[in-house]
């Protein structure tokens, strides 16, 4: 997985060109 650290240190507009604030999804584990 990528660090999220490393995303959120981008400045807006590129995360918002990498992750559009309109998706939305909840994260599930494949461990059961």
């Amino acid at each position: 997985m990528p660090c999220t650290d490393r995303f959120d240190m981008q400045d807006a507009a590129y995360r918002e060109a990498v992750l559009p604030k309109a998706v939305t999804a909840a994260w599930q584990s494949r461990r059961a």
